[in-house]
C-alpha cells in the first residue's frame, strides 16, 4: 500500500513539514515516538496489532527502543520476523502471535501503543485491562485510531464502517477515556489528526463510484472483500462529515493504591 519501504500498513498523514509519501506513512510512528520520549534508549515497549512490524523497526532504529510486537494474524508475524532479519534494528524486535487482550500474552513492559488497533478488540475493557497488567505506574498508553465524533452520524454509514472493518470498538472518546479510567489509566491528552488525512485519493473516488454501481444489489456487499471496500468507503465519507474522527489518545499508568509511587485522579 501507501506505506512502501516504511511498512506501515496505518494511514498516512500529511501534517505540516511532510514532503514525502514516505514522510506522512512514518508520521504517526515520530508521534508515538515523541510520546515515550521520557523513557529513555533501551526501553520496552509492546506494539499492540503491529501489523507487518513497520512502526516496532521504525522506533527500534530511531529511538533504540525493545519492542514486543503481537498481532492475532500469523501472516503478518511471518512478514514481520521476515522483514526483522533483513534489518540490523531486527535484533531489537519480536513479533509473537496472540490477542492483545488476552492478559498472558502480554510481558511486562514500559509502554504500550496501539496503532489502528484498538478499535477491531473485541472487548474494549478487556483491552485496558490487559495493558493495565502489563505495565507500571507511570507506564504510558498511546492509542492512534478512529473514534466516534461529537457529531451524531448516519447509523447506517456507522453499521457499514463497523461490519466492513470488523471495528467492535468504534467508540466515542468519552467511552474510551471511561473504559481507561476503569481500569486504571488516566488520559493525558488528545489529537485530532483528522485535517491531515487524504480524504479524497484517485482511490477512494473509484471505490465510491464502485458502490454506487453496486447499491441496487445489497447481498453483494456482504461478499467479505466487497465487504471490505463498502466499509473504507463509508470511512471517508464518515471522516469527511466529522462523524468519526481520527485521534491520538495517550493515557498514563496510575499507582495502586497502598503503593508507593503518586496517583492522580482520572
Amino acid at each position: 500500500g501507501e506505506g512502501g519501504r516504511a511498512l506501515a500498513i496505518h494511514r498516512p498523514v500529511y501534517a505540516p513539514g511532510v514532503a514525502t509519501r514516505e514522510e506522512a506513512a512514518t508520521w504517526v510512528n515520530r508521534r508515538v515516538g515523541e510520546a515515550f520520549a521520557g523513557v529513555g534508549a533501551g526501553a520496552h515497549l509492546l506494539d499492540l496489532g503491529c501489523g507487518v512490524g513497520g512502526t516496532a523497526l521504525w522506533l527500534a532504529r530511531h529511538r533504540q527502543f525493545h519492542v514486543t510486537g503481537i498481532t492475532v494474524s500469523p501472516v503478518q508475524v511471518e512478514a514481520a520476523r521476515r522483514f526483522a532479519r533483513s534489518r540490523p534494528e531486527g535484533t531489537h524486535c519480536r513479533f509473537v502471535c496472540g490477542d492483545f487482550s488476552d492478559p498472558a500474552c502480554l510481558p511486562k513492559a514500559d509502554g504500550a501503543y496501539a496503532i489502528e488497533a484498538f478499535a477491531h478488540a473485541a472487548d474494549p475493557a478487556a483491552f485496558f485491562e490487559a495493558v493495565a497488567g502489563a505495565l507500571p505506574a507511570g507506564g504510558r498508553l498511546v492509542l492512534v485510531d478512529d473514534v466516534l465524533g461529537e457529531v451524531e452520524g448516519d447509523p447506517r454509514v456507522l453499521d457499514r464502517i463497523r461490519r466492513g472493518w470488523r471495528l467492535a470498538s468504534l467508540l466515542p472518546q468519552r467511552r474510551i477515556s471511561q473504559l481507561a479510567s476503569q481500569a486504571g489509566f488516566r488520559r493525558l491528552g488528545c489529537e485530532d489528526l483528522t485535517a491531515f488525512l487524504s480524504l479524497s485519493r484517485p482511490r477512494d473516488r473509484m471505490i465510491r463510484a464502485l458502490m454506487g454501481v453496486l447499491a441496487p444489489f445489497p447481498g453483494l456487499l456482504r461478499w467479505p472483500a466487497i465487504a471490505t471496500l463498502a466499509g473504507g468507503d463509508a470511512l471517508q465519507r464518515a471522516l469527511k462529515a466529522g462523524w468519526v474522527r481520527y485521534c491520538v489518545l495517550t493515557f498514563e499508568r496510575e499507582a495502586e493504591p497502598g503503593s508507593s509511587g503518586p496517583r492522580e485522579s482520572a
